[in-house]
């Protein structure tokens, strides 16, 4: 479903010859770069008028306004609204179907504000999006000209919501916009900078659903096809469409966390292994390392070693003194070795007298 748009600006005698000038094509030179000056002969009118003017509205003024004092330069004498609707609202109507909407919106016009008061109901089909040019002169019942009277804060609200109602009554998918919202009336301009705004964005977001797709290999066409798929959406469309394939990711990106985690796990064990092995290569080294400088001790003994373990041996009596032996180490500590053989001899005499 798609939302009304009805915007309504406030003019003065001084800007209508400049409104005109826009609304009825009266010029080639057009600031809106949105005008497509080849579709302009689609634009087509449903208020019969003679040729409008500043007079004319002047003159209806005249007519209907019970006072005869000048009006005011800064009095507003036009109160011209804008309806339309979004882009894909209109591609799901025919031509017979747009002309009904903007005549069913102009029937609802002159009923609640008089259809005299309407003064000129113009259609551009030459622009991004079809949208009505509705020019009422508020002229209350009371005879007098004022747009604040017509056009009061409750009026405003019961256009934007009984509008809407009387269309949908009529056969068209439309609804209200958001209730509540405190926005000032869009002017053309900045009406039309939105509507171009909005399709950037939806674009934006059908190339951006498309790239997640593609990088996350579910991707069913081309990515260029994927795009334009998702162009003729609108702007709802492709926000469940990108919401369904963002569920999608989640649910990926959970399994894949689920897989992240068991492998951390599997790594820190394979970890807590390799630190074990890593002790037990390290204890075997020093076992290894202490059994070499056994083995290296015991293969080559210094010469020091080998002099106190011979006389070692003489001490306990294990051995008797050997000269030979006493030649060959005497070297390593002559006076030493002197003493402790001296000692030695002794103490085999000594054993020796008490046998």
């Amino acid at each position: 479903m798609s939302f009304l748009v009805a915007t309504m600006k406030k003019n003065k005698a001084e800007n209508l010859n400049g409104i005109f000038m826009h609304d009825f094509r009266r010029t080639e030179n057009h600031s809106n770069k949105e005008i497509d000056v080849a579709r302009s002969a689609d634009n087509f009118e449903l208020i019969d008028h003679q040729r409008m003017s500043k007079q004319v509205i002047m003159d209806y003024i005249s007519a209907k306004r019970t006072s005869k004092r000048a009006v005011r330069k800064d009095a507003v004498v036009l109160n011209e609204w804008i309806v339309s609707s979004d882009q894909e609202f209109f591609k799901g109507l025919d031509a017979d179907k747009t002309r009904q909407y903007f005549q069913t919106a102009v029937d609802w016009f002159g009923q609640e504000f008089g259809k005299d008061n309407l003064q000129y109901a113009v259609i551009h089909m030459d622009e991004t999006t079809p949208h009505m040019h509705l020019g009422i002169v508020p002229i209350n019942g009371d005879g007098t000209l004022s747009g604040k009277k017509m056009f009061d804060r409750n009026v405003l609200k019961r256009v934007q919501s009984e509008l809407p109602k009387y269309l949908a009554e009529h056969g068209f998918d439309i609804q209200r916009g958001i209730a509540g919202q405190k926005k000032k009336h869009l002017t053309t301009k900045e009406y039309k900078a939105v509507q171009v705004e909005k399709e950037a964005i939806k674009h934006e977001l059908a190339v951006a659903s498309a790239d997640l797709a593609q990088s996350a290999g579910i991707l069913k066409v081309d990515h260029d096809e994927a795009v334009n798929q998702l162009d003729k959406l609108d702007l709802k469309g492709i926000m469940q469409s990108l919401r369904r394939l963002l569920a999608k990711l989640r649910r990926r990106f959970h399994d894949l966390v689920k897989r992240e985690k068991a492998v951390a796990e599997r790594e820190s064990a394979l970890t807590d292994r390799e630190h074990a092995v890593a002790e037990q290569e390290k204890a075997v080294n020093q076992k290894v390392a202490a059994f070499d400088e056994f083995l290296n001790a015991y293969q080559a003994p210094n010469p020091s070693a080998q002099q106190a373990f011979y006389f070692k041996q003489l001490n306990d009596g294990v051995i008797k003194p050997a000269e030979k032996l006493y030649t060959a180490i005497k070297g390593v500590d002559d006076e030493s070795a002197e003493k402790k053989l001296k000692v030695a001899q002794n103490v085999n005499m000594s054993r020796q007298r008490s046998r």
